[in-house]
């Protein structure tokens, strides 16, 4: 892989009451993989996300998307979570602080260090 992204910090700015939080992070256009793995994380206004030691540390040569869901469990649709937002990089991006926010008014402050050549 070209460069390294490193995922330092989320923090939830605003929603509407609460969200149980998890990401996903895409190299390349290839599988998506999910932290965290099979659970989630409450979030509300202020709170900050778990996240282990160092970052999420993710390579890739093209791009990468990272995006934020809610995995609010609904009676009509238990298994399918809500989007939220999400960001993009590619080889030409440097490191970044951004607060993506959706229709609804939720915003997540995302903070992210990409190194490589």
């Amino acid at each position: 892989m070209t460069k390294t992204m490193t995922v330092t910090s989320i923090k939830c700015v605003s929603n509407g009451s609460g969200h149980k939080t998890f990401l996903t992070y895409q190299s390349d256009g290839g599988i998506p993989i999910r932290y965290p793995a099979v659970s989630h994380q409450d979030m509300d206004v202020g709170d900050y996300m778990d996240l282990p030691d160092g970052g999420i540390v993710v390579g890739f040569d093209y791009s990468l998307l990272i995006s934020l869901w809610n995995q609010d469990f609904i009676i009509s649709n238990v298994n399918e979570p809500s989007f939220l937002v999400n960001t993009y990089a590619d080889v030409h991006t440097t490191s970044f602080t951004t607060t993506p926010t959706n229709l609804n008014g939720d915003a997540y402050e995302i903070a992210v260090s990409i190194a490589g050549s």
